[in-house]
């Protein structure tokens, strides 16, 4: 926990654009396997409501929940409620479940735009197959460096496809992924034009 707690860097940019979005939403709903506290400290530092925090494994029912989640735990929180190795991760998962009975109810009455998750993660790819296909669709913001090989990068896309979900791509250059800030702020100024009536012939996706 002392680890943890002295290596936190301060909030980002990106933190700050996640955030954005989200609240912008009317219902904001944040999920993070992160232990840091920098998505909230990212909305108080722009004044944005994002409704309750959750910590596990005291989640709120999946299928009805407003705030920000911590998934597998925070540093706000002791560290015997954090997922930190395998014994961890099979209690939240397997033997207790909180946690996989909290992201299927997510999954089955959702959306869920996945940002900065890896396809290889065994419990969203097992939970994603499980799902009924007449479910709502879910969104995945994928990164596209020209200098990554070309069959590496189409087996991404093809593992997301395989897992129903619908990738977003976006460029990253020398390393750095501004696009995809950049994107989730767009998106944020749209929805908040939205509901503020400025376009409202057009459709909320939020």
């Amino acid at each position: 926990m002392k680890f943890f707690q002295e290596k936190q860097p301060a909030a980002n940019s990106e933190h700050a654009a996640v955030m954005a979005l989200a609240t912008a939403c009317k219902t904001p709903r944040i999920i993070t396997t992160n232990y840091d506290n920098l998505l909230a400290e990212a909305a108080d530092e722009q004044g944005l409501d994002y409704g309750e925090q959750y910590f596990a494994p005291a989640l709120p029912l999946g299928r009805d929940f407003k705030g920000l989640v911590h998934l597998h735990g925070s540093i706000l929180r002791p560290s015997k409620n954090m997922v930190l190795d395998d014994k961890d991760f099979g209690k939240a998962y397997f033997t207790d479940g909180w946690a996989t009975r909290f992201l299927t109810e997510v999954f089955a009455n959702y959306t869920v735009l996945f940002i900065g998750y890896s396809v290889n993660d065994p419990v969203i790819r097992y939970l994603s197959l499980g799902l009924h296909s007449n479910g709502p669709k879910h969104f995945i913001f994928l990164g596209h460096d020209n200098e990554e090989p070309k069959d590496h990068y189409e087996t991404t896309l093809a593992n997301f496809e395989h897992l129903q979900f619908q990738t977003i791509e976006y460029p990253v250059q020398n390393g750095s992924h501004q696009a995809l800030i950049d994107a989730l702020n767009a998106w944020a100024e749209h929805e908040n034009a939205v509901s503020s009536g400025l376009h409202s012939k057009n459709k909320r996706t939020c």
